[in-house]
């Protein structure tokens, strides 16, 4: 944290070698001087980081500020000298310095209660403990992130908590310990009013499905997966759904299948997705086309979902048209009959035989039949 400045930020800029400070003469007189170059390191992973408790139960009380981390150990020292920010009751701007920018994530914030003591370990609860603000909007100005929490009323000397946790199977988590003194004249802090940026990911990512070519029963398609934000980089992507289309094999991203779960993440040559561009996997597979994607997912957030460009709902009651899509006669199976109707209607609008709702029955139309061909439908 650079606004209010951690721990263990401010001892890196002090100097770690020649620090200032009392309460940093003392941190990197006792600890390793390697953990105070490595502020940036001050993290945990947390895989099960959806459960309320899951900091709890990974971090002891008393060892909440170096994150349970034997490395980062000295910074829990309970002491009242500790460098600290003047701050005032409201409004107040935090700012998050990323040595490297991580998306999708979120941030938390807790402050001390009143009543703190900072000769006492800090605790997640009772009377040394934290009370847990609610967290404004995250704007990004790489590599900062800044976020607003209102501070409640307090006197004294205190601590702001900051956890901020990346969206990902492993979990990881940097944490930041900042000293406060609730001594600032009201109205002083920063607040978002102050800087002049953008807010960050406040559109949903975009996902198309889209076929490519088709034969026997078998096609190729690729989906894209599109940054429509106009400042937040997204590092690292993950799409995962349920259901069809079903992949045998992808080409630029890495596919795990689980159950009726698909999952394709990026290569490490496609990881990031700047504002406004997209990146592409290709993929082979069977089944019907178009698909039906349920449950689709860009980070383990809700994506806009597409095929072949066209707004996809889950919701929409189409699955007449996606289970049985080429059957034209009514009989649930798509076969030769059906195929005689199709080349009847080349070249034509007939909305039955137009089955990319383009306007007319043509080679992309019979690209689709193809891969139906020889299904038995369901009521």
């Amino acid at each position: 944290m650079s606004q209010p400045i951690s721990r263990v930020y401010s001892i890196y800029q002090e100097g770690p070698k020649t620090p200032s400070s009392d309460a940093a003469r003392w941190a990197t007189g006792n600890c390793n001087l390697q953990a105070f170059y490595d502020w940036h390191e001050l993290s945990r992973n947390i895989a099960d980081y959806e459960n309320p408790n899951a900091y709890i139960d990974a971090i002891a009380d008393g060892e909440i500020v170096g994150a349970g981390r034997e490395k980062y150990s000295c910074l829990n020292e309970p002491r009242d000298d500790w460098p600290a920010t003047s701050v005032a009751p409201g409004d107040y701007l935090l700012t998050f310095f990323a040595h490297v920018p991580h998306d999708p994530s979120y941030f938390r914030v807790w402050v001390t209660k009143e009543g703190y003591d900072p000769l006492q370990p800090l605790t997640w609860s009772g009377p040394n403990g934290l009370e847990e603000l609610e967290v404004g909007d995250i704007y990004r100005d790489l590599p900062d992130y800044h976020f607003q929490v209102n501070l409640p009323e307090r006197t004294g000397r205190h601590l702001i908590y900051v956890a901020w946790q990346r969206i990902d199977p492993v979990g990881e988590c940097f944490f930041a310990a900042c000293d406060v003194i609730f001594d600032a004249a009201p109205g002083s802090n920063p607040t978002i009013d102050d800087i002049d940026v953008d807010p960050g990911l406040v559109e949903p990512l975009d996902v198309d499905f889209r076929l490519d070519s088709a034969w026997s029963g078998t096609f190729n398609g690729s989906v894209v997966v599109s940054n429509p934000n106009a400042n937040a980089v997204v590092h690292g992507w993950e799409v995962s759904w349920e259901g069809n289309p079903n992949l045998d094999t992808v080409w630029n991203g890495i596919l795990e299948e689980e159950g009726e779960t698909s999952t394709v993440s990026w290569e490490a040559w496609n990881q990031d997705i700047n504002p406004g561009d997209s990146v592409t996997f290709g993929f082979s597979g069977t089944g019907t086309w178009p698909p039906a994607p349920e449950h689709v997912m860009l980070n383990n957030q809700s994506a806009n979902v597409y095929i072949d460009g066209v707004l996809y709902s889950e919701a929409e009651d189409e699955h007449e048209h996606h289970d049985c899509v080429g059957d034209f006669t009514g009989d649930m199976m798509v076969n030769a009959a059906d195929f005689s109707v199709f080349l009847v209607n080349f070249g034509s609008s007939n909305e039955a035989t137009d089955l990319n709702a383009d306007g007319t029955t043509d080679v992309q139309d019979f690209s689709l039949f193809l891969v139906a061909f020889g299904n038995h439908c369901m009521h």
